[in-house]
């Protein structure tokens, strides 16, 4: 529910909403998730050309022929380098599609980057990754998958994000849910921001913020989720984690 820009700062004058950061510009979703520049895709059509025969040359032709060969080898070279790098596209916050797949919370799309290759933990020029903006977001089922295929659960994030978490970032905008799946998962219950903040603090700051907003279901909820982060401080174990959530959720 706090407002943050992609440096990391709360503003406690951005109205309550699932949204953690600023509205971006329009400028900066112009990287679209379907497609990729047709480049790449129309250099693979013209490799396959080449290696089904198409580009062939007489058979007498020995000289013309080794040419040929040494010009393929060199394009499928260039062709490898371009599929390494095409998950590097960006665009001017620094988001990949993977980012942007998060943020919108398009699941499919994020299985299928991921299936087909892209890195799991990429930054964004601020610093942000894709687990980032999952929990950000509150998009429960995108942060389950990203875990379980290796997401780095406590990475504090780049220079701009101020040591913020994870599981900072989900208690910073009321997502219990998430948070309690990365607790689930072994995210740190002390690990601090740059301001101090633990994920406990961080709780109590955006309920004090956000108290008279909260309707009373949401309050049973953040209380809930602050004797579950007092249990995890204490080191009452993961049984003891589950039993003050489940009693109080």
């Amino acid at each position: 529910m706090a407002g943050r820009s992609k440096q990391g700062q709360v503003d406690p004058e951005a109205a309550p909403g699932p949204l953690l950061r600023s509205p971006k510009s329009p400028a900066a979703l112009e990287l679209s998730l379907p497609p990729l520049a047709p480049t790449w895709e129309f250099e693979e059509l013209a490799a396959g050309l080449i290696w089904s025969g198409l580009g062939s040359v007489p058979e007498d032709d020995t000289d013309g022929l080794t040419q040929q060969l040494e010009e393929d080898e060199e394009l499928q070279g260039r062709l490898g380098r371009r599929k390494g790098s095409k998950w590097n596209r960006r665009n001017d916050m620094g988001e990949t599609l993977l980012h942007r797949a998060c943020i919108e919370g398009q699941l499919r799309r994020v299985r299928d980057l991921v299936r087909q290759g892209h890195p799991l933990n990429p930054r964004d020029y601020c610093g942000w990754t894709p687990l980032h903006e999952a929990c950000n977001y509150g998009h429960l089922e995108i942060v389950r998958f990203l875990l379980d295929h290796g997401a780095t659960v406590d990475d504090p994030g780049g220079q701009g994000c101020e040591g913020i978490t994870p599981l900072h970032d989900a208690l910073n905008c009321g997502h219990f849910e998430v948070a309690e799946l990365l607790l689930e998962r072994g995210a740190s219950v002390t690990l601090r921001t740059q301001k101090g903040l633990s994920p406990l603090e961080t709780l109590q700051q955006w309920v004090k913020l956000y108290r008279r907003d909260l309707d009373l279901e949401t309050r049973q909820k953040a209380r809930a989720m602050e004797m579950l982060l007092q249990a995890a401080t204490s080191g009452q174990g993961k049984q003891g984690l589950l039993c003050a959530w489940g009693c109080c959720a």
